[in-house]
Formats: C-alpha cells, sequence, structure tokens
C-alpha cells in the first residue's frame, strides 16, 4: 500500500506566498474583549501546513490555524482581543504561513485601530440580611443603632475597575474602595450610627479605570429600617444549676428560681443580685407560681405526684407537700405545670403515659379539694398544653393544639369557649387579662386575634407583655430585647444586655422590671435584671 502526500519538496521548491491580508473594518470602536474579523489567503505548491495570527502592539498574543497542505487557502479567522490589551496603543496583526518545506513567509497589517473603552461597568450588591443571614438580591431588613449592614458589593467591568462607591440616603453618609482588575467581590460593612433612624436607602455604583460609571444600584423605599438602641440600667449574675422557671416577688424585692436538676429552690435578691438562700426540694420541680396574696409559693413535683407548698413567711423556708390524689397512677400521671387563680385555687396540667393522662385539675388551696375540669379543653382533655396567667391572678390562659386556645376566669370560676390558633411562642398575659400574647402575635381579651407585632426576626421566640398591655418585649437572642407597640404593631427600640435573651423572659407585675434568663441545666446559668423605667 502507497500514500501520496502531494508534490514532494526539492532545493528549488519555491516558498508560500500570503496573497492576501486585511482586516475587515469595525462597525463600532474596538474595545477589550471584541472580535476583529482577519482575511487572509496564502499558496503553496507542496501545501501549507499551518500560518500563526499575531498581534502586537498593545499587548501580545497568537493564534495557530493548521492548514492540511493545501495548497491554496483564504480564510476569514475573527481574532478576539485580550482583555489585557491596553487602550489607546495602535495594534498591528501579522500572518506567518509555514509550508511541507517549512518554508516560512510572514506579513504584516497596520488597520489604524487603537482600542478604547465605551462600556460602562456593571454593580450587583447582595445583602446579608441581619441578623445572619445568607446573600440574597432581596435588599429588606430591620436594623439598630450599633448593627452593622453587611452586604457584597459585586462589580465587573471589560477593561478595568477603579472604584467602587456606597452611600446611605438620606444619612448623606458615602465610602468607597479603589479596586483593579475586571472584576471586584467585596464585602463592605456600614455601621449603624445614632442619627439613622427611620427607612435608610442603599445606593451602589462602579466607576472604571476611563471614569465611566455603572447603572446606580438603590434598595427599594422602605425596605431597610433602623431603629434605636437603648442603655437600660441591667444588673446581672451567674447562678450556679438551671432556672428552669421563675416567680418575682417585688414586694420582698426576691426572685424565685426552680432548679430542678439541683432539687433546690434557689432565692434571689434583686438589690445585690445574689442568691440569699436557697431551699432543698423533696424532689426535682417542674413549675412554681405564687399565689395571688403573694404569701405562698406553689411548686410542682412532679416525681412525687404532688404540689409543694411554701409560706413565705416562715424562716426558715419549708415546703409542706400537698399530694394529688385524683391522679391516674395507672396511666402515669404526674403534674408538669401550675398556676394560682386569684380566688386560691390552682390549675395544675397533668402528663403521662397515655394521651389520656393529659388533662387539667383543680386544687382549692384552702380546702385541698381537687377534681378534673371538664370545661377545659375536651371535656378535660388539653393534650401537651401550656399555661399563663394575668398579674392580678384574675385570667389564666391555656394552651394547646392548634384548636385549643381557652380563657379561665377567677370570678367565675368557669372556662370559656375554645379557640383555635396558629401562632407560636410563649405565653404572655398583661396585668388584667386585656392582652394575651403568643410569641409575637397578641390577642384581647376575648382571645381574638389582633395582630402580629413587628419583629426581626421570624420564628419562636420569647415574649413578656407588659403590665398595662402597651407594649411587647421580644427576647430576640442577636439583638436584644426588642419592644413593640402592641396598638399597631410597631417595632420601636431594642435594649442590650449583658445575658443571652434566647431563653426565658418574664415581665415583673409592676411592669417596671424585665427578668432575662440564660439557663444551662447542669453547670452556671446566668440571670439579668433590666430597669424598664
Amino acid at each position: 500500500m502507497t500514500f501520496d502526500c502531494g508534490p514532494a519538496p526539492s532545493a528549488t521548491t519555491p516558498p508560500p506566498v500570503i496573497t492576501a491580508l486585511s482586516v475587515e473594518p469595525p462597525t463600532s470602536p474596538v474595545q477589550p474583549g471584541d472580535l476583529l474579523k482577519l482575511d487572509y489567503s496564502a499558496t503553496s505548491g507542496v501545501g501549507l501546513w499551518k500560518t500563526t495570527i499575531a498581534l502586537s502592539g498593545p499587548c501580545t498574543a497568537r493564534w495557530i490555524f493548521g492548514e492540511g497542505l493545501q495548497q491554496s487557502v483564504q480564510r476569514v479567522v475573527s481574532v478576539p482581543i485580550p482583555f489585557s490589551c491596553r487602550l489607546g496603543v495602535p495594534l498591528t496583526l501579522s500572518a506567518n504561513t509555514v509550508d511541507a518545506a517549512a518554508q516560512g513567509v510572514s506579513r504584516n497589517v497596520v488597520p489604524g485601530i487603537s482600542l478604547v473603552d465605551v462600556t460602562p461597568p456593571t454593580v450587583e450588591p447582595m445583602l446579608f440580611p441581619p441578623p445572619a443571614g445568607s446573600a440574597t438580591n432581596l435588599f429588606a431588613g430591620e436594623y439598630f443603632v450599633g448593627d452593622s449592614l453587611n452586604f457584597m458589593f459585586i462589580a465587573s467591568d471589560n477593561v478595568a475597575l477603579r472604584t467602587l462607591v456606597w452611600e446611605v440616603m438620606p444619612a448623606g453618609f458615602r465610602d468607597s474602595l479603589r479596586v483593579s482588575g475586571r472584576s471586584a467581590i467585596p464585602r463592605p460593612t456600614i455601621p449603624i450610627q445614632p442619627d439613622w433612624i427611620g427607612p435608610i436607602q442603599l445606593r451602589a455604583y462602579a466607576r472604571d479605570s476611563v471614569g465611566l460609571v455603572s447603572d446606580t444600584f438603590v434598595s427599594p423605599l422602605d425596605s431597610l429600617r433602623v431603629h434605636p438602641t437603648l442603655t437600660r440600667p441591667t444588673t446581672a449574675a451567674a447562678v450556679e444549676g438551671e432556672i428552669a422557671e421563675l416567680a418575682i416577688d417585688q414586694r420582698r424585692g426576691v426572685i424565685y428560681l426552680a432548679q430542678g436538676y439541683q432539687r433546690r429552690l434557689a432565692v434571689l435578691s434583686t438589690a445585690s443580685m445574689t442568691v440569699s438562700a436557697t431551699l432543698a426540694l423533696p424532689a426535682a420541680s417542674a413549675d412554681l407560681d405564687l399565689t395571688a396574696s403573694g404569701d405562698s409559693l406553689v411548686v410542682a413535683l412532679p416525681s412525687l405526684r404532688a404540689l409543694g407548698v411554701i409560706d413565705l413567711r416562715q424562716s426558715p423556708l419549708a415546703v409542706a407537700l400537698l399530694p394529688l390524689t385524683v391522679l391516674d397512677t395507672t396511666i402515669d400521671q404526674w403534674p408538669s405545670s401550675v398556676r394560682v387563680a386569684a380566688n386560691g385555687k390552682a390549675l395544675v396540667l397533668l402528663e403521662g403515659s397515655s394521651p389520656s393522662a393529659f388533662t387539667l385539675i383543680e386544687v382549692d388551696l384552702a380546702t385541698q379539694v381537687q377534681r378534673l375540669r371538664t370545661d377545659a379543653g375536651d371535656g378535660g382533655n388539653v393534650g401537651v398544653a401550656a399555661l399563663e396567667r394575668s398579674f392580678d391572678h384574675s385570667t389564666v390562659v391555656l394552651r394547646g393544639n392548634p384548636t385549643l386556645f381557652q380563657r379561665y376566669d377567677a370570678s367565675s370560676d368557669a372556662f370559656g369557649p375554645l379557640h383555635s390558633v396558629a401562632s407560636i411562642g410563649t405565653i404572655s398575659v398583661d396585668g388584667t387579662g386585656q392582652h394575651v400574647a403568643l410569641g409575637a402575635d397578641v390577642y384581647d381579651a376575648t382571645l381574638g386575634f389582633l395582630r402580629r407585632m413587628d419583629s426581626p426576626f421570624v420564628g419562636w421566640v420569647p415574649t413578656a407583655v407588659s403590665a398595662d398591655g402597651q407594649y411587647l418585649y421580644q427576647g430576640v437572642a442577636r439583638y436584644g430585647i426588642v419592644r413593640s407597640r402592641v396598638s399597631d404593631g410597631v417595632m420601636l427600640d431594642r435594649s442590650l444586655g449583658p445575658v443571652f435573651t434566647g431563653g426565658l423572659v418574664r415581665m415583673s407585675p409592676d411592669g417596671t422590671m424585665l427578668v432575662i434568663v440564660d439557663s444551662n441545666c447542669c453547670g452556671t446559668s446566668h440571670i439579668a435584671v433590666m430597669d424598664l423605667r
């Protein structure tokens, strides 16, 4: 078998010839990244091997094209201008053709073209919404003085960026960053200033190396809002052991701390913020509440299937057991929560090993008479539920499953009708039961929904409604204590404190003091008292 590769080269074989070389006139100014069309023709008696197109002047670049030993070629080549090419420098294109005999020939063309830049940069900021959200192009968020507005400044240009500029309006704040290269993705941080209260807008634009300016990004009106940060007098203390629940005794200037894991009651002085006394309990406690007179403390003791009654007028303190005789031990019923009404009756939630164990009973603390409250929930069955009372003990609110939202009135000794509810969060009731909060949702005295309070956080938050029902305080972990106005739901301000605010948040009966707890079951808990006056 033989192969015929064309004419054999000899010592007298003539070199190839570039018969034509030209640049097609561009239709617009040529910028880095554009394409130039180069026309060339070449011939060779022994066949063309390859052609190299070279760019010089503003930068250097080469492109190689195989010619397949054709004896004649005619091509239109699209030559991409590298982004690294300098502006204002005349460019030259050359062609070097080599034939099968390794003979070469070159030819240049100077088309009279200098690169320019007529394309402005582009910007696309992305917000990291508070408190620690992922990057998004949706610019919306609630900020407080002392926070920082964090965003990603994405900018690009066809040649070279020079300056990134961002502004906050109407505050008149402006900052900038000098950059280089065709793209930049810095992450500026803007400290929120005290005089920025209200809606703000973020503006951002970029300028390139020749002074061209991008379109200006402007965040939507009223999508970024700034609220005040208050500095309220706050004292804090570390307490060994957990703080599962608490009761505020303003008359004696103390707070009673339920420390179930440690099987004790701790008495914290609000004046010195030290534990002034402890009381060993016969078993771990699940909940506690003061009586309406403030003379006794009632503690739920699950493992003993009893309540513990502590007479606060005695010294030293002691626990008197009140066995719960109506419990059904076959389904392992035990008390999980207790609230004491103004009529002297303790309402006690029960749990156990069977769905039928989850009921509510009444204990008359004076007579110790006990009975199942069949007007609570579904014939007395309340499921997994929670209780909270008004500060004057006149109202107790029961929250169970989505169809179990009920009010108990101490004066009539009766539970009202069942309501449906979809809110999440802790229960809080104002001084007289006129307002009930479930998380950030507030209801009226009939348990009719009023409105959702503005909140910087969507989800479960501990809350406390003020004694007069005017404000709702939200323990939003990364923000501190956020205050909203009940009448219209508007977020007013936040107060920072020394204690993590994602745990218990409790209001004092007179509305002048907020107690904040960060509990640690088996180590050191932290408690803070914030003066709201």
